[in-house]
């Protein structure tokens, strides 16, 4: 079970809520608010099946960074660093220089 704790709020008009902040729409069936609650922490648990066993970013680029320094082949160790390097602008640890015109 994932961390979201997902409950019925009010008694009548019911609304679905969760800890993640997301609420269902106001309604004058409490059916209606549970099946969002339903519906909600399945969509979650979906999510995390599918995130299940992908790598994260983080060791992604290190792997990068690996292959970076292992591989013999100039032309491929460009290509190693600059998967590596992009991955880090995504991370937000990319030092952009002032010159660079595409940043």
């Amino acid at each position: 079970m994932s961390q979201h704790r997902a409950w019925i709020a009010g008694t009548d008009p019911w609304q679905g809520k969760c800890t993640c902040k997301a609420t269902g729409p106001v309604t004058t069936l409490r059916w209606q608010a549970d099946d969002w609650v339903r519906d909600h922490i399945d969509q979650v648990e979906r999510a995390r099946a599918h995130r299940r066993g992908t790598p994260s970013l983080a060791s992604t680029r290190d792997y990068y960074r690996r292959m970076e320094t292992t591989t013999t082949d100039p032309v491929h160790r460009d290509q190693w660093r600059m998967l590596a390097d992009e991955l880090d602008h995504r991370l937000g640890n990319f030092r952009h220089s002032d010159d660079a015109p595409l940043w």
